[in-house]
């Protein structure tokens, strides 16, 4: 359902694909940062994109909280979500 919903335009799609390759990988047991460069490199992937991606890894994959947990830590944030690293939080 996910993928017939998601795949109608090139942005999404793009998300989809990644994700898809990033369950392989996770099966092949490559480690996180592995997948995270790759899927980011193949699919030209921008933060949001990756923050979509990370999300739905999280969510759907037997790995979910482990690889949430590593993406959340590159951001140097701890919370119960994911990371979107385009979005930004400005201090004054």
């Amino acid at each position: 359902m996910l993928v017939e919903k998601n795949t109608e335009d090139g942005y999404s799609c793009s998300v989809v694909e990644a994700v898809v390759q990033a369950f392989g990988m996770l099966q092949d047991d490559e480690p996180f940062d592995v997948i995270l460069d790759t899927i980011g490199k193949d699919k030209n992937l921008t933060g949001n994109q990756m923050g979509f991606a990370s999300f739905i890894i999280s969510e759907f994959s037997e790995f979910g909280e482990k690889f949430r947990v590593f993406w959340n830590a590159k951001y140097r944030h701890e919370c119960d979500g994911v990371v979107n690293p385009a979005c930004l939080v400005i201090k004054s």
